[in-house]
């Protein structure tokens, strides 16, 4: 039987957290095509929206 949810660790990926939390993301989205903006995922991730953050989720996008 199959659970509703799935724990995964970013130790085991061996990235940081917050990339392992835009993988997750990016992985719910329809057609792994996430449809939003910088924003967003500031929102999402519960950090502000500036442009310290939004430089590290470009960094995170392109390393990932």
């Amino acid at each position: 039987m199959f659970a509703d949810t799935i724990n995964i660790s970013a130790e085991w990926l061996s990235i940081d957290k917050q990339d392992l939390k835009i993988l997750v993301l990016a992985s719910l989205s329809d057609n792994a095509e996430y449809k939003g903006n910088l924003k967003s995922i500031c929102n999402w991730l519960g950090i502000a929206p500036c442009s310290v953050n939004n430089t590290r989720i470009k960094e995170a996008l392109s390393g990932l």
